[in-house]
């Protein structure tokens, strides 16, 4: 499945930067998530730590619901 990416549009899966990026909060506020095992999920890859589009979506979920 290709993947498009346009003007003010971020391919999927996200990097920790670009979650934070789009969430608007800095990569000490991810970490500190983490620590209160409330971040999202992080898909190891390699080297590398992704966000999947389902993990971002139910993280926003839960935290909707929390704030509801």
């Amino acid at each position: 499945m290709p993947v498009h990416v346009g003007k003010g549009k971020q391919k999927h899966p996200r990097s920790i930067d670009g979650f934070c990026e789009r969430w608007g909060i800095c990569r000490a506020s991810f970490y500190n998530l983490r620590k209160q095992n409330k971040a999202p999920a992080l898909l190891r890859v390699g080297s590398r730590s992704i966000i999947t589009p389902e993990a971002e979506a139910a993280w926003a979920s839960r935290n909707t619901e929390a704030t509801a």
